[in-house]
């Protein structure tokens, strides 16, 4: 499902949104290695959507919970 939102996607921010509901469905399970991994897949995907800093600090403050 997710992978189908991805794709009708139609800007950066939209696949953003939809890695955002990923990471917080997978910290959710204990997944910290997916969530790492979606955190990258997200600043590659979504370069251009202008990811803060404040946003990259509060997935590592996610990871440390």
């Amino acid at each position: 499902m997710f992978q189908l939102l991805l794709t009708k996607a139609t800007s950066n921010v939209d696949k953003a949104l939809v890695y955002n509901i990923m990471i917080r469905l997978e910290s959710s399970q204990d997944n910290y290695a997916e969530v790492i991994s979606l955190g990258f897949q997200t600043c590659v995907t979504t370069a251009g959507a202008n990811i803060s800093r404040s946003y990259l600090r509060h997935l590592a403050s996610m990871l440390a919970k």
